[in-house]
């Protein structure tokens, strides 16, 4: 009697263990920095070019992890905080083994300048090869804010206006879902760092 009680005591002792390992191991995952989008959102397929006049079509990096945002070279604030980001992410990417894992895509939201500027920018500072700066016809670049809730609107005339634009990075799983997003970098509300983004591509990565 006294053995099946024992025997009672230890199975009830190994599923208490079990269990407080199995929570440590739950409470130990990464977790997401950025916004998490529950359902996650679908995504719009476009074809633009690149810095290297080269197409792109969203859909052909099926099984790929997307980071894309939407900027232009003369920004005065947020865009250069938001590429800078991309460029340090990408290189520790490459570095630790994942470059055909990912790819990183920014948007124009002004293609009249960003067609002429867009390469030399990108060389200035370095930006790996997974680095895709799209520009295109103005007609196709609004459809493509459109579908991603875009807002951009042009202040001032000749060649000195700004653009006012809806500063956001949206993650793109590998089934080219919209799973999480970041704000403006600028504003202390939303503001995210190169790691935090990081952090959530490897787990997109490595899912």
């Amino acid at each position: 009697m006294k053995r099946i009680y024992y025997i009672l005591i230890g199975i009830v002792v190994i599923a208490i263990v079990a269990s407080v390992l199995v929570l440590q191991a739950f409470n130990q995952q990464p977790k997401f920095k950025g916004y998490v989008f529950n359902p996650p959102l679908n995504t719009s397929d476009f074809v633009l070019y690149d810095q290297n006049n080269q197409s792109i079509e969203l859909n052909q990096f099926y099984g790929k992890v997307i980071a894309m945002s939407f900027v232009y070279v003369n920004c005065p604030n947020v865009c250069p905080v938001i590429i800078r980001n991309f460029v340090t992410v990408a290189k520790t990417l490459n570095s630790e083994g994942y470059s055909n894992q990912y790819v990183m895509l920014l948007i124009s939201v002004d293609p009249e300048r960003d067609k002429y500027q867009a390469k030399a920018y990108l060389e200035s500072l370095g930006a790996p090869s997974n680095i895709h700066y799209l520009v295109g016809p103005e007609s196709t670049l609004k459809s493509v804010w459109y579908a991603y809730g875009i807002l951009v609107e042009k202040d001032g005339n000749g060649t000195n206006y700004t653009v006012t634009h809806t500063a956001i990075v949206f993650l793109i799983d590998k089934e080219l879902r919209r799973v999480v997003s970041f704000g403006n970098p600028t504003i202390i509300a939303s503001q995210w760092t190169p790691n935090d983004l990081l952090n959530d591509m490897l787990i997109l990565i490595r899912q």
